[in-house]
């Protein structure tokens, strides 16, 4: 139980994590353009592929 719970917590921070540098990479995509902003959108698409991967093996 405490171990589902633990896993399911990960998940939400990695979710938030990752919406939360797509938001930050957005703001520096208008300031500074998008080349300037290019790595926090690989970082966020990143966490999202991880997460993905996480919830394939969690089913499986």
């Amino acid at each position: 139980m405490s171990q589902k719970i633990n896993s399911r917590l990960w998940d939400v921070l990695i979710v938030s994590f990752a919406i939360g540098l797509a938001i930050i990479g957005m703001d520096q995509w208008l300031h500074y353009g998008f080349f300037a902003s290019y790595w926090i959108f690989m970082f966020a698409i990143g966490l999202l592929g991880y997460y993905l991967l996480r919830k394939k093996n969690r089913d499986s």
